[in-house]
């Protein structure tokens, strides 16, 4: 593992990484000592120690030693998408270090709707779970973009991945007001997407959702529009069956024509929202009672009072209940 792979996971101390490979270990420190050999002050070696309470309810692990060739080495193997949280790292000498993880029960409601927001806004399954976009989503855009930049000099220049995580790049400087920046990398994002296979055209759609927060954020109103309506031809053509996809674009055009103070356009697609989350969340989700209010606000902005007060009060029903 590289210094500056360790010196970002030193940084993360407490944070959670994603495993996106199957992770081979063993019970036996003797025989995790003997593999921790080879490395260089550049390149050192890494010895993981992980605990793991045998109690919780998910157990992405299985004891394999019995149905392997090699049974002294007592081996346990995690799944890929295992989840760990990061307890500790330390030099232990010139070559080696030493990094402490705890399983993280993946049952965690906080991780679930981390996934859930994942599977929706990229239609990835766990694997992709990179820890740049873990931070993202998480707010922390220094680090999200550290991760990241290991990602572009890991990733082959040609990998259908590329773009997404030019746009995660992207979104840190957004999130920091540096849109110059922003518009930078998701153009680089844009050109490279536009040239993946039509199997990888969520890519495009995932940079054209950030181009529109952009413009958005500047105050291009009609430009944003047109890039999240971009999104969603390209959703719609590559995913028709899977309507929640359409869900952050949906909630994106609504929000714009709101800053546009088109009230009725904005209501049309937070309806939009709602009919989709009725059908496909359950019925006391939190994001039903979010666009409740959304309709609401905006009902009380049309003076549609009555229409408004009802659905404040669904919106309150859902969020007592749940």
């Amino acid at each position: 593992m590289s210094i500056r792979e360790l010196k970002a996971l030193e940084e993360n101390q407490n944070g959670l990484i994603p495993v996106n490979a199957f992770f081979s270990t063993s019970k036996s420190s003797s025989v995790a000592t003997r593999f921790a050999s080879g490395g260089t002050q550049d390149n050192p070696t890494v010895i993981f120690t992980i605990f793991i309470d045998y109690h919780v309810h998910d157990q992405p692990f299985a004891l394999i030693e019995s149905s392997s060739n090699f049974a002294h080495e007592e081996e346990i193997l995690f799944s890929i998408g295992t989840i760990f949280r990061i307890e500790n790292v330390e030099l232990m000498n010139d070559t080696i270090w030493s990094i402490e993880l705890k399983l993280y029960n993946r049952d965690n409601l906080e991780l679930k709707q981390l996934i859930n927001s994942f599977e929706e806004d990229i239609g990835k399954t766990s694997t992709l779970f990179d820890l740049g976009t873990i931070f993202s989503h998480m707010g922390d855009n220094d680090k999200a973009e550290t991760y990241n930049r290991i990602l572009l000099e890991q990733l082959p220049p040609n990998n259908s991945s590329m773009s997404i995580v030019y746009t995660n790049i992207g979104d840190t400087y957004l999130n920091r007001g540096s849109y110059q920046k922003a518009s930078e990398y998701y153009e680089q994002a844009r050109s490279i997407a536009l040239n993946l296979e039509r199997d990888f055209h969520m890519c495009l759609a995932y940079v054209y959702d950030s181009i529109g927060l952009l413009n958005d954020r500047i105050g291009k109103y009609e430009e944003a529009i047109e890039n999240f309506k971009k999104a969603c031809d390209i959703k719609l053509k590559s995913i028709p069956e899977n309507a929640l996809f359409m869900v952050s674009t949906y909630n994106n055009i609504a929000m714009v024509y709101r800053h546009k103070l088109d009230y009725e356009f904005s209501l049309e697609y937070y309806n939009k929202v709602l009919g989709i989350e009725l059908e496909s969340l359950p019925e006391l989700h939190p994001n039903i009672a979010a666009t409740y209010n959304n309709i609401a606000l905006l009902q009380n902005q049309l003076s549609h009072y009555d229409e408004a007060l009802n659905n404040y009060s669904k919106a309150l029903s859902i969020e007592q209940k749940s």
